[in-house]
C-alpha cells in the first residue's frame, strides 16, 4: 500500500435530498443526504454506488456539488483498483483526478475532497513519467496537510500523511541520490515524522485501521526500535 501510495501513485435517498443542504430523521435529528451512498461504499458496492451517483442531479450550490464530486471520485478509484484492463483501470483513474480536482475547486473547505484529490493523484503515477511523480509527492503531500488542517479529528488524513512520509523515507539512498539528480528533490520528511503522524492517528481512534497499526510497527523497525515493532506488527496481524 505504501508504495502504491507514492507511486501509483443511492437513488431516490440522494435525489430527494440533494436540493437541500440536510434531511431531517423521523426522530428529529439532521441526517446526511449522502447517507445511501456512503453506506454503499462502506459494503464495497462500487458499481452500485457509481451507477447512482452517476445518475444524481447535479446540486446547484457549488458546496454541495463538491460533496458529490468527490464522492464520484472516491467510487471511480475503487473501480479502477477492480478493472480487469490497464485502459479501463486508467481512465477510471484519470476521471477520479478530473472529478476530485473539481471536487476541491467547489468545495475548498471540504476535508474528504482533498484527501480524495491527495488519493487520486497518487494513482495517477501508475501512468506517468518520473518527473511527474516527483512532482506529485508535493501536491500528495499539501493535499492531506490541508486535509488535516480542515478536519484534524479525522484519523485517516493523518494516516495518509503519515504512510506519504513512510514511503518518501523509505526510498533508498542511492535511488534517490539518482532520481534528484535526473528530475529533481523529493520533499524532506523522515521516518520519525511518520510515526508521529501515525501515533497521532492512532491517538484519536484506537484500533480505528489495520493498516495503521502495521504502519506504526514498520515506522519502529525502520527507526531501530524492534520490540516496539513487534508488538505493533503483532496487533496488525
Amino acid at each position: 500500500m505504501a508504495r502504491r501510495l507514492l507511486w501509483a501513485g443511492a437513488g431516490l435517498a440522494l435525489a430527494t435530498a440533494l436540493p437541500q443542504p440536510w434531511a431531517v430523521a423521523a426522530r428529529g435529528k439532521p441526517v446526511s443526504p449522502w447517507a445511501e451512498v456512503d453506506r454503499l461504499f462502506d459494503e464495497s458496492r462500487f458499481s452500485e454506488l457509481w451507477a447512482q451517483l452517476e445518475a444524481a442531479p447535479m446540486p446547484e450550490e457549488p458546496n454541495m456539488r463538491g460533496q458529490l464530486l468527490w464522492r464520484q471520485a472516491r467510487a471511480c478509484k475503487n473501480l479502477s483498483m477492480l478493472a480487469k484492463t490497464k485502459e479501463e483501470r486508467k481512465r477510471y483513474t484519470y476521471l477520479a483526478l478530473e472529478l476530485a480536482r473539481e471536487a476541491v475547486r467547489l468545495a475548498p473547505d471540504e476535508a474528504a475532497a482533498h484527501r480524495w484529490f491527495g488519493i487520486a493523484t497518487s494513482f495517477v503515477g501508475d501512468f506517468e513519467g518520473l518527473n511527474s511523480k516527483i512532482k506529485n509527492t508535493y501536491v500528495i503531500r499539501d493535499a492531506f496537510q490541508r486535509a488535516i488542517e480542515l478536519d484534524p479529528q479525522d484519523p485517516t488524513n493523518l494516516h495518509l500523511l503519515g504512510v506519504w512520509a513512510y514511503t518518501i523515507s523509505d526510498i533508498p539512498w542511492y535511488q534517490r541520490k539518482l532520481v534528484e539528480t535526473a528530475v529533481g528533490k523529493f520533499p524532506d520528511t523522515s521516518y520519525q515524522e511518520a510515526l508521529e503522524l501515525l501515533m497521532k492517528a492512532e491517538a484519536l481512534q484506537p484500533g480505528f485501521f489495520s493498516r495503521n497499526t502495521l504502519a506504526i510497527g514498520k515506522a519502529h523497525l525502520a527507526l531501530g526500535d524492534r520490540r516496539a515493532a513487534r508488538t505493533w506488527l503483532e496487533r496488525a496481524a
